[in-house]
Order: C-alpha cells, then sequence, then structure tokens
C-alpha cells in the first residue's frame, strides 16, 4: 500500500525506515508527536500490518487517523 500512497496527486507522505518498514510520520504536513501517532484502519478496523506489508484488496476503505496510542 505505500507504493500507492505515494503515487496519489495532492498527498504528501513523510516517512521513516525501521526494520519493520516504512514508518509514516507526517502526512500532508501534520506531523506525529507527543504521543500522538498516524495510524490506519481498513474497513474500519485498526491495521494489524506495517504500510508497506498490506495488499490492497477491491473496495478496501483505508483511513488514516493522527491519535494517541497507549
Amino acid at each position: 500500500m505505500f507504493a500507492i500512497l505515494n503515487e496519489i496527486d495532492g498527498l504528501e507522505i513523510e516517512s521513516e525506515s525501521t526494520p519493520y518498514g516504512a514508518f509514516i510520520s507526517a502526512i500532508n504536513g501534520e506531523e506525529q508527536g507527543d504521543n500522538y501517532f498516524w495510524l490506519y484502519y481498513v474497513n474500519g478496523d485498526f491495521a494489524t500490518v506495517g504500510v508497506e506489508n498490506y495488499t490492497v484488496q477491491d473496495n478496501d476503505r483505508i483511513e488514516f487517523r493522527l491519535e494517541s496510542f497507549e
């Protein structure tokens, strides 16, 4: 999915490389921090794999949220 995100016009993704794959640190200039992180959901459910490891399926609804993760 990460490659798809980088192809969307008007969407600016900043990421960091980690041993687990790409880690999104900012979307359209809005950075994570102070215990807030960019998390993503697929069809309303919290994703259980990183953005580089998720394969988008037809009709998937993907949503990114800047949330506190405790």
